[in-house]
Parts: structure tokens; C-alpha cells; sequence
């Protein structure tokens, strides 16, 4: 939340208490990069972040010479396996679902077995605003990093990818899908317009909805509070 008001200067997250080292989330694809209204969404994803959008606003501090941006989907999923190929990172050996997810999920909140809230999509619960913290998202970096160094690959705010949404995604071949599906172009795979990925799950969904392989899609302008992202850099200059 701290990165997103130095960049931003404001914060659009419910959970604000000790919110400087929480994920800032209730943040869309349009505030992250495209800063395009619904009617005028177009067939394909912009190449580079539209400006007043916070990856552009990044770029810009650093003088332009880093090309900061959402990974892709396969990005997201090869770093969050960290070399390995099963459901949740680790040591490669088979973790039986609800034992052993190592992030903030729903059944991990701070009052156990918490049935009560139940998100289903983009539907955030009636009282969302009434949570806290301690129920909600946690502090980034309280779960232990995976082989690659990186922290809350699984839960807490699911994260927003480049892609736009393909239900099958074997033809893209680890390539970004940032075409929709009324443009034939069997290089990329078309998606779905409107809609992009968004993987990891969150502190709102079951354990099977964090595996690294599950993946959900959601209309660009969607903000809620189960919403969020990470930031891929390329290292070196243009």
C-alpha cells in the first residue's frame, strides 16, 4: 500500500490498518495499466502502460529505462512453482489440500475455520468493510518465501496478469493473450475482451483456489477487495 501512495499519491485499499506493508488491493486492470473506460475498451492490450495508469506512472520515475509491467500468465505460474511442478511451491512432494497452503486463505484467517465469508467471483461479502486485517489480507512477507525468493504467490489478494482471458490457453505457447477472441490471430490465441486473468486466489477463497495452476478471470475495471498485483521488472535498459 505504501508503494502504490508514493506512486499514486492516494490509497484505494479497504484494509488500511497497518496498511503500509499490506498489498494494497480494490485495485483494477484499468488502474494498474489501461486507464480506458468499458465502451471504449479496445480488441487488444495497449504494448505499453497508458498514461495516468500506475505502471506508467513507475516507468516514469525511473526515467523510462526499466520496462516495469504485470507479467504474463506464465510468468506468473513459473515463478510461484519456483521449480517445481506441483500445486503449491515447496520441496516437490504432494501437499493434500487445507493441511499446508502457504499463504492467507480463507480457512487461514485469524478466527480458524471461518465460514461466514465467502466470496464467489466478484461478489465481496456484505460486510466487507467491516473487516479488518486480522481477517482479511496479511502483512506481505508473513508467510515464507518459495525457492525463488518470493513471497505471497499463494492467497491473500489474487493478482492481475497481463493476459486477456482464453479458456484454453495451450496455443499461446507461454505467450502473453493480449488479443481478443474477435481477432484471428493464431500466433497469439485470441481472449476473451473485457476480461483478463487474474491468478493466485486470495484471503477470500478455499485453498484450491490458490494452487498455482488455478486461474479466474475478471472484467478489467473490476476493484474490489480481493484484487491486487505484482510488478515484473526486466533488468537493464531499453
Amino acid at each position: 500500500q505504501s508503494q502504490w501512495t508514493q506512486i499514486m499519491g492516494s490509497n484505494p485499499s479497504i484494509f488500511k490498518v497497518e496498511g503500509a506493508m499490506r498489498p494494497v488491493e480494490c485495485v483494477s486492470y484499468q488502474m494498474i495499466r489501461t486507464v480506458v473506460q468499458s465502451e471504449e475498451y479496445a480488441d487488444s492490450v495497449p504494448e505499453n502502460p497508458c498514461e495516468g495508469s500506475f505502471m506508467a506512472a513507475l516507468r516514469a520515475l525511473s526515467g523510462v529505462t526499466v520496462d516495469f509491467d504485470l507479467p504474463c500468465e506464465a510468468e506468473w505460474e513459473y515463478a510461484c512453482r519456483a521449480g517445481n511442478g506441483e500445486g503449491y511451491w515447496g520441496d516437490g512432494a504432494v501437499i493434500k489440500v487445507d493441511d499446508y497452503v502457504p499463504g492467507r486463505y480463507l480457512y487461514s484467517q485469524a478466527d480458524g475455520k471461518n465460514t461466514t465469508i465467502s466470496m464467489s467471483g466478484e461478489t465481496p461479502p456484505a460486510n466487507s468493510a467491516s473487516l479488518t486485517p486480522a481477517n482479511a489480507t496479511a502483512i506481505a512477507g508473513s508467510y515464507n518465501k518459495n525457492n525463488f525468493g518470493l513471497y505471497d504467490m499463494h492467497g491473500n489478494v489474487a493478482e492481475w496478469c497481463i493476459d486477456m482471458y482464453k479458456a484454453d490457453i495451450c496455443s499461446a505457447e507461454g505467450k502473453p493473450i493480449m488479443k481478443s477472441s474477435n481477432i484471428d490471430d493464431s500466433a497469439t490465441g485470441g481472449g476473451t475482451r473485457r476480461r483478463h486473468i487474474v491468478r493466485g486466489g486470495s484471503w477470500t477463497d478455499k485453498s484450491g483456489g490458490t494452487r498455482s495452476a488455478y486461474r479466474h478471470n475478471v472484467i478489467f475495471n473490476k476493484n474490489l477487495a480481493m484484487y491486487g498485483f505484482r510488478v515484473k521488472c526486466t533488468t537493464g535498459a531499453k
